[in-house]
């Protein structure tokens, strides 16, 4: 039975059916997300809820789960990475302050902007890499491709539009 036919046999019996405790989505929650919004705090909310999930799972598997769980995720990116590599015409090639911003979109993926830009999954993922974490090869150059210097934050999200 679907809800509203509950709900209407149970109005007919008498019994309220309100809420007692009507939900209440607040801005920067997993539920919010679920229900649209697609900002940063959304999407913060969203990556740490699935972290702590991911970390509970975890937490309970033996070893022999966690080293097949390793191994399921290293398959699922090597799969991607071969579905870019025959539309990576410009592999081995500088990188343009365009292929940066696009790589720094949070609104895409990087397979996405893999097939956008004609680079591999593997080549985006390590320029998103290197765009925020200092400690990695080509930080210096990319930052130094979207006007940024190497200590400034980089914006991780698409350009406002006017």
């Amino acid at each position: 039975m679907n809800g509203d036919v509950v709900r209407a046999s149970l109005l007919r019996s008498g019994i309220d059916t309100a809420r007692r405790h009507p939900r209440t989505t607040e801005h920067g929650s997993f539920s919010q997300w679920q229900a649209g919004c697609d900002c940063a705090v959304c999407r913060a909310a969203k990556s740490a809820y699935l972290r702590a999930k991911y970390e509970r799972r975890k937490a309970t598997m033996t070893e022999t789960e966690q080293a097949a769980e390793t191994m399921k995720g290293q398959a699922a990116r090597t799969d991607r990475q071969h579905r870019t590599v025959p539309t990576a015409a410009r592999r081995g090639a500088e990188w343009t302050a365009y292929e940066v911003e696009l790589a720094a979109r949070e609104d895409l993926t990087i397979e996405q902007v893999a097939v956008l830009i004609h680079r591999t999954y593997e080549a985006v993922a390590n320029t998103r890499s290197a765009l925020v974490n200092p400690r990695k090869k080509g930080h210096v150059r990319f930052r130094g491709l979207l006007g940024l210097s190497p200590l400034t934050e980089v914006p991780l999200s698409p350009p406002v539009q006017n």
